[in-house]
Formats: structure tokens, sequence, C-alpha cells
């Protein structure tokens, strides 16, 4: 980190002054190497006198580090005489991991953009990355950068890019990264709103208002499970039942005619359902029909062996808990070997067990 005096921990430079490598227990990086770069060309440029071939001789001046100046003793002449980019290229060379511009060069290639990372954020830490990269062999162009970026986005601004007239035919780097920041921004705020609308949107109240909604009780009888439930009371209020109130002094006069009666009522009440919420007791198809009528049963009341007229039947079941056949029915139907009689006419009947708990058992038994 470079302080306002020109001093890092490892570097000490000014415009004027030969740029000075510092001793420093930490091991050189690239980012180092490229600052070196900088400063050495820097001071070179403000020294328009200095010859070419004095230019490596000059900078060692500066090299404080034992480590380094060890390094260019070893070779001083071959070093003295190379230009000041092959320079920079042994130096780091001999102080950077082998194959180090390779693998970085893999790691810029294998990357993605996050999720929620920002695609202008990853473009330019990929771009600044790349800089290290400086006169070596692997360092990437604009082309092969934007060809990149092009197909290492993430799949939700991938298909906006995709969609896109313009985005996938551009070829200038620079150009693309305008067009696909804006296309971001642009997708997000299309999110956004549609997050939006979809709170805003009024809820349907988890409980129906309409009393033609309630739920049965399943504990009813199927007599009085069948009878029909009463009609909804009137969504206008008694002015004999409705407390004094000052807030309620402002409410407009109920409706005198039906159409405005019916107004109100149906914007009093919420929407219906499009499904039935309680359970219903299905239609008989054919073949129950005839498992009904082969077996003296009722359409109605859906038990067999009762044989009554249809001003004795009992009444549907109760949906809630119809099962198809009726327990008593089905402890009839499931014995190993069922007791048949034939009556004086000379038609079969079933012969049911005595059972306390249904009198028509008892009524149209054995007895």
């Amino acid at each position: 980190m470079t302080s306002s005096t020109g001093m890092t921990s490892r570097f000490e430079y000014s415009n004027s002054h030969i740029p000075i490598i510092k001793p420093c227990c930490d091991p050189f990086t690239p980012c180092d190497f490229t600052e070196y770069e900088f400063m050495a060309r820097t001071y070179i440029q403000s020294n328009e006198a200095l010859l070419l071939s004095k230019h490596v001789a000059c900078l060692s001046l500066g090299f404080k580090d034992p480590l380094v100046r060890d390094w260019f003793m070893a070779d001083m002449t071959r070093l003295c005489s190379l230009t000041l980019t092959n320079f920079l290229s042994e130096l780091r060379a001999a102080f950077l991991p082998r194959d180090w511009d390779r693998k970085m060069k893999d790691s810029i290639l294998a990357t993605y953009q996050g999720v929620d990372e920002p695609v202008i954020v990853r473009i330019t830490r990929l771009r600044s990355k790349n800089t290290f990269l400086r006169n070596t062999a692997h360092h990437l162009s604009n082309h092969e950068l934007l060809e990149h970026f092009k197909s290492h986005l993430n799949n939700h601004l991938s298909s906006i890019h995709l969609r896109d007239t313009d985005a996938p035919m551009e070829d200038d780097l620079m150009q693309w990264i305008l067009l696909i920041r804006c296309l971001e921004e642009t997708g997000d705020d299309a999110d956004r709103d549609s997050e939006s609308d979809i709170t805003t949107t009024t809820a349907v109240p988890a409980t129906p208002t309409d009393p033609r909604l309630h739920k049965r009780d399943p504990d009813l009888s199927p007599k009085r499970a069948t009878t029909s439930p009463p009609l909804p009371p009137s969504p206008i209020p008694r002015t004999n039942n409705v407390p004094k109130s000052s807030s309620l002094s402002s409410l407009p006069p109920p409706p005198s005619s039906p159409t405005l009666l019916l107004r109100v009522h149906s914007r009093s009440l919420p929407d219906r359902p499009k499904f039935d919420p309680y359970p219903s007791l299905p239609s008989l198809t054919n073949e129950q029909r005839h498992f009904l009528r082969s077996r003296q049963g009722c359409f109605r009341c859906r038990r067999i062996g009762v044989r009554h007229a249809g001003g004795e039947c009992h009444g549907e079941p109760n949906p809630a808990s119809h099962r198809g056949i009726m327990l008593p029915d089905g402890l009839g139907l499931a014995r190993d070997a069922p007791r048949q009689r034939h009556s004086e006419g000379g038609s079969p009947t079933l012969a049911y067990p005595d059972d306390g708990h249904d009198d028509r058992r008892r009524k149209y038994g054995t007895g």
C-alpha cells in the first residue's frame, strides 16, 4: 500500500529518484513486479538524458534487498545489456514460482460470474488481474477477454444477454461492457417491479365470510346432513342491532331498490373459491346401482338389504364419513359363508346378525 510520501512495504520511489527495492520477509508477487515496472519506467521517462544502455545499470543502484542484489551481481554483465522489458522478465522469472503466468491465465479463464456478483465487478477484477501478465506469453487480449466474459455469465444475465439484439454480436470489449451493464441494471429493475407487484396484490382471506360456505359438522346424523343450509343473512345491517357510534353516522343509507341491494351484496362478499372446500356425496355409478338393486338396497341411504320405501329412508349418509359400503353391510359381506334363506315368495334375502346399533337390521333380519 502506497502512502502519500511514495513509501510502500517493499518499495520507495519518487519521480526524481531511483526506485528502491527494500528488504522484506514477504515473497514477491506478480503485483509487486507490476508496481516496480511502473516506477522504473516513470523514472526513466523523467530522465531523458539517460542512455538506453544505462537503464538497467542505473536501476540496480536501488537494489537494497540483499536477495535481489545477490541475484543481479551473479550475472551483472548480461543483465545490464538487456532492454528494460527483458530485464523485468528475467526479474520475474527469478523471484516468482515456475509457470506462474500460465496458472494465472488458467485461473482467469476458469472463473464464472457469481449469482449475486455484479458483472462490472467481475470484469474489473479479471481485467486488473490480466495486467500482471503484461509482456508475457499468457497475456489475454481484449478479444479473448470478451469471448470469456460472454460465455461465463450467470444463468439469469446470460438469458437476458441472448435475447438482446446487439450485445451478442458486439466485438468491441469496451462497448460490450456498457451494453451488458445496462442489460443487468434493466433486468434487475424489472425483477424488482414484478416482486413489488406480487407483494402489493391483495390476498384472498383464508376464512370465508359467506355463511353458505361454513363447514358442515361431521357429527351430524345422515338425516340432518341432507337438510339444506339456511339462507344467508342480508348484508345490510339492521338499524336496531347496530351499536350507536359516531363513526357509523357517516355511513350511506341502505339501498331501497332490489338492483341497489344486489350491487351492495356483490361488493360485500368476496370472490367465491373455484373449488368446493367441503366433501360432498359422490354420485352412484352404473355398477354401484346394479350392486344395490341386486341386493335389495336403497339408492339414497346407500344401504343393502333394507327394502324400504322412499318415505322410510333416513336420508343420505354423512359425506365426511361415507366410504362406499356402510360398515355393518361390509361386515356382513366379508364373512366366509354368508347365510341366506328363501322367503315364502321364493326370493333370497340376506340374513344379518342381530346388531344392536341398527334398528333396520333387526326389522329385516331372519326372525
